[in-house]
């Protein structure tokens, strides 16, 4: 797997769909990345949105409020991608912008 997509939350309901949307919108063949969401004990409706809406999506529920490096550090320790990339719940990414980040990336090597 080429990338794994980083994303913590605390009650992100009004923003998660916009978010995850668009990393459903990417050009990057859907094989080479996955999603992995660590909801830092939202009180609302974020992590029913995420479980019955976004099936491929990887939703941990953190115990408590890890905080945004907290909540990454758990992520990371699901994550199989070769590169990491960490969103906010408020990213709406452009739909190239994976393709272009592993071209970039790939130039670079």
């Amino acid at each position: 797997m080429a990338l794994s997509i980083l994303i913590v939350t605390y009650r992100s309901a009004g923003h998660i769909r916009a978010c995850l949307d668009s990393l459903r919108r990417q050009t990057l063949a859907r094989h080479r990345f996955e999603i992995i969401v660590v909801d830092n004990s939202s009180t609302d409706a974020t992590t029913a949105i995420i479980a019955n809406e976004y099936p491929e999506v990887r939703l941990i529920r953190a115990a408590g409020n890890l905080g945004f490096t907290g909540g990454n550090n758990l992520a990371k320790r699901f994550a199989r991608g070769r590169r990491l990339l960490l969103l906010n719940p408020d990213t709406i990414a452009d739909p190239h912008a994976l393709d272009e980040l592993l071209r970039v990336d790939a130039e670079r090597a």
